[in-house]
This record gives structure tokens, C-alpha cells and sequence, in this order.
């Protein structure tokens, strides 16, 4: 369960992640994810996401996803995270916009 706060992206996040890692696991990564929100009546979040895992052992990724259903229907929701030191805390910003916001 994934806690923030921000709570249109505070729920159940259920992620898929493929990687092409060398001997030292590092390199690229991507996947998929469904996040399940509780946000005002509920709703689903689907997006895609990809990042690298770096030889000095941090971290970086971005991803999109898309509202599907319920409160978050329609929403765009755009994610960077990263670490800034091997096996640190991972930094996390967040944008949700409406596309038909001018």
C-alpha cells in the first residue's frame, strides 16, 4: 500500500517490472501498474513506467498513467522518482492535471 499526501494516489499500487540487469543489477527497467485509490468514491489509475537502477546504487524512474474509473476518471498523472544515495530514501514528485484544463 502505497501512503502519500496526496490523496488521489494513496492506495493498493500493484506493479509489474521487467529489468535487463547486468552481474552488479543494474541497468534499465519498465513495467506496468494499477493503482487502486480510495480517493473520494474510489477509482483506477493505469499507467507504464521505466527507469535504471545506476552502478553507484541509486535510482531513477518516471512514468504516466491515466484515471480509468471512479474519482480520478480522466486524470492524468505524471511520476519522477529517485534516490540520491545508495539504498536512500526514494524522492517522489507528482503532477495530476485534467486534459481539458487549458
Amino acid at each position: 500500500v502505497e501512503q502519500m499526501n496526496c490523496p488521489e494516489v494513496s492506495g493498493i499500487n500493484t506493479v509489474v517490472m521487467n529489468a535487463n540487469w547486468d552481474a552488479n543489477f543494474t541497468g534499465p527497467m519498465w513495467g506496468t501498474n494499477i493503482l487502486e485509490t480510495s480517493y473520494g468514491d474510489g477509482g483506477i489509475w493505469k499507467g507504464t513506467w521505466s527507469g535504471k537502477l545506476n552502478p553507484d546504487g541509486t535510482m531513477s524512474y518516471k512514468g504516466t498513467s491515466k484515471g480509468v474509473s471512479g474519482s480520478v476518471l480522466g486524470l492524468i498523472l505524471k511520476v519522477h522518482g529517485y534516490t540520491n544515495e545508495p539504498n536512500g530514501p526514494t524522492f517522489v514528485e507528482i503532477t495530476i492535471r485534467d486534459p481539458g484544463d487549458s
